[in-house]
């Protein structure tokens, strides 16, 4: 007889990973696509509905991929009301689901993992991971009470997606008091989306006969730093005035940036590509990638850069740098630093067979981020939990 399944359910804030919900969700999908089918039935999670194009596509796809997902409530309105009416659709879909495990990948699922394990019938092993250094910035009491004083002591498992994370789970008093120590796992890309990325640049004329192509790829928000890379973009355009500099994603401050490239005269330069589901086509067409956030958690966005091939500049950050190494797999400058950005970006273009080189040492060590390898990692958290 076949042994049962292990259900197994991600935790994410929503499916629209392209419009709203960003790394933490995706990586949540990828990481259910990914576990071991023989041993694991995955179930997705989301905690709002969106109603846009990526999440039609997710739910589709992961339904044909035979995993299952559900949505709680509506667009967010208010924390509380919110998480009641999502507290008490969770516990229908545990009583159907069975999990065993729950994984959340968000602020608000670490607070319904909480109520999972206290107050359901199921009491499932929850396990939290945290996907950047700083939560709950709009309410910092709340991340007082709930990050630093009832996670350590309630979860099975915290796992943190850089060294930067962990020191900051491991540096709460109540982590200490406790004497729990976060787990570090990196997020990754998938080993396929490695090898045909690489493949497709290989494939590609060495000298594209056009005007260089400068990209940046992400949710249009404050952290991404993206008007640190428009002024930036002025002092690179003064030495290479025929530069494309390419903008992916849509987010919040899509009309804000808008005006202010055109505020700085760059309108035409500036190519606004908005929400996107062919991004690894258009890093193809690109000849620089750029990351001018002013803080991250472990950027996959700039693993996918370097499977195809391209030199990254990006700013010095936690996070960021345990990916990027100065010099050696890419460059690092100061954040919120336009001058310093430019003068990175204009480097990259003055010296090609110096950013090939930091671009070929990069796509050597792709392979130590793949999502096959996290998988495994999340495969004996869970199987070492359950066991206790």
């Amino acid at each position: 007889m076949t042994e049962r399944r292990i259900p197994v359910l991600q935790l994410i804030d929503g499916f629209a990973t392209e419009e709203h919900s960003g790394g933490a969700g995706l990586f949540g999908i990828q990481l259910a696509r990914h576990l071991d089918r023989e041993r694991y039935a995955p179930f997705v999670c989301g905690l709002w509905r969106y109603g846009t194009a990526s999440e039609r596509r997710w739910r589709e796809r992961l339904a044909a991929e035979g995993i299952g997902t559900t949505i709680l409530v509506e667009q967010p309105t208010r924390l509380v009301p919110d998480l009641l009416r999502a507290a008490a659709l969770l516990e229908r879909f545990i009583d159907r689901v069975q999990p065993q495990v729950i994984n959340s990948h968000f602020e608000r699922g670490d607070l319904l993992c909480l109520w999972s394990k206290l107050f359901t019938r199921a009491h499932p092993r929850i396990v939290r991971t945290m996907h950047a250094d700083q939560q709950w910035q709009k309410r910092p009491w709340m991340g007082h009470v709930v990050n630093f004083l009832a996670l350590p002591w309630i979860f099975d498992a915290e796992v943190a997606i850089s060294q930067a994370t962990q020191q900051v789970m491991d540096a709460r008093p109540a982590a200490r008091l406790a004497g729990r120590r976060a787990i570090q796992l990196y997020n990754g890309v998938s080993r396929s989306q490695v090898d045909r990325l690489s493949a497709a640049r290989q494939a590609q004329p060495a000298k594209p006969s056009r005007p260089p192509r400068i990209t940046i790829v992400g949710r249009l928000a404050e952290q991404k730093g993206y008007g640190y890379f428009l002024e930036a973009a002025v002092q690179v355009l003064r030495r290479v005035p025929d530069a494309e500099l390419w903008i992916v994603g849509t987010g919040s401050l899509a009309d804000q940036l808008k005006a202010q490239a055109d505020s700085l005269g760059i309108a035409e330069s500036v190519r606004f590509w908005g929400q996107r589901s062919d991004v690894e086509e258009l890093l193809l067409q690109s000849d620089l990638m750029v990351s001018a956030s002013i803080w991250e958690g472990f950027p996959t966005v700039i693993l996918e850069a370097m499977a195809a091939g391209l030199p990254v500049v990006a700013t010095d950050i936690p996070g960021t740098r345990e990916l990027v190494r100065d010099h050696e797999t890419g460059l690092l400058v100061p954040p919120r630093d336009p001058e310093a950005l430019a003068t990175g970006i204009l480097w990259m273009l003055d010296h090609p067979d110096g950013a090939r080189r930091l671009a070929q040492r990069a796509g050597q060590e792709i392979y130590r981020y793949t999502m096959e390898h996290t998988a495994d990692g999340y495969d004996q958290i869970y199987q070492s939990i359950l066991k206790h």
